[in-house]
């Protein structure tokens, strides 16, 4: 495993225009829906947003300003940091942008400070070249067409919707499933979704689940929940009478949620391998997250 005062990987010499590294904020948010965009990603308004409020962009910008790279890293707690929105432009690649980024966004966390990331099939050579190691996998699951199947709730739990109220009991529930507690992200998150739900058991919140939009598709989750009968109530509940595509991405340790989606009109489309750095297994989790908020979140 590298250090971190070494070079990560080996860098390509730079075309003469020297292309810097620099923090993006708001007021380049279009420019990086632009680049999103521009390698079939469907990054948005609100996403990017809810990323520049608990973490880092960072990117290259060509002589013109338009940017041409991206590299997003959050620091969840003491406990872990997740990397993600590795995109550069198909006009800037082969000069070693995305080896760059990657040394920035680790050098920016804390120390030895454990970090993960969704690799894709094309970044996964160059994460493994700089140390990163497989630890697992997120299923990622599409539904055109919602089949609701009815699920019975126990007499003592209900189904409701989020309040402000709730969310200190919700952070609680989530550092357990997550691994570290990561409240501004939470905080964020439900501002954006379109849907908040709480699955309760005598008055105590024991689940709960998101929708978020995003231009292609609708995003389920985070999914918390005591276990697959109780994820499929939260997901069935989110799905019911929505038109649009859905979307799951669910850990490689959910076996038993991922097997029971098919009836709902759910298919498996990929399955892309968690790698981290600085570790060698995630944080410790009570196995209650059915599905991740998204994959550059971890």
């Amino acid at each position: 495993m590298f250090e971190r005062n070494q070079v990560l990987g080996e860098k390509k010499m730079k075309e003469p225009h020297q292309l810097s590294i620099v923090q993006l904020n708001e007021e380049d948010i279009p420019g990086l829906i632009t680049l999103s965009d521009s390698v079939g990603w469907d990054y948005d308004k609100e996403e990017i947003h809810t990323i520049l409020s608990s973490g880092f962009i960072y990117g290259h910008k060509s002589e013109q300003g338009e940017i041409v790279s991206s590299a997003a890293v959050i620091q969840y707690d003491s406990v872990l940091a997740s990397v993600g929105m590795v995109i550069v432009h198909n006009g800037f690649r082969r000069m070693g942008l995305a080896n760059e980024l990657m040394e920035k966004c680790i050098h920016t966390v804390s120390d030895r400070m454990p970090i993960m990331l969704i690799a894709t099939e094309e970044g996964e050579p160059l994460y493994k070249k700089i140390g990163f190691t497989t630890v697992a996998s997120v299923q990622k699951h599409l539904c055109h067409r919602f089949e609701p199947i009815p699920l019975a709730i126990e007499h003592n739990q209900s189904l409701e919707i989020y309040t402000n109220s709730d969310f200190s009991a919700l952070h609680q529930l989530d550092r357990l499933a997550f691994g570290g507690s990561r409240e501004t992200f939470l905080e964020k998150r439900i501002d954006q979704a379109e849907e908040c739900i709480l699955l309760k058991e005598n008055n105590r919140i024991i689940g709960y689940g998101m929708a978020v939009r995003a231009p292609a598709t609708l995003k389920i989750g985070s999914i918390v929940a005591p276990h697959s009968d109780a994820a499929l109530l939260i997901i069935g509940k989110l799905a019911q009478n929505r038109k649009e595509t859905l979307r799951l991405d669910i850990p490689s340790d959910q076996k038993n949620l991922s097997a029971r989606l098919a009836p709902y009109g759910f298919q498996k489309v990929n399955e892309p391998p968690v790698m981290m750095f600085n570790g060698l297994k995630m944080p410790e989790r009570n196995r209650t997250l059915y599905a991740i908020a998204a994959q550059i979140f971890g």
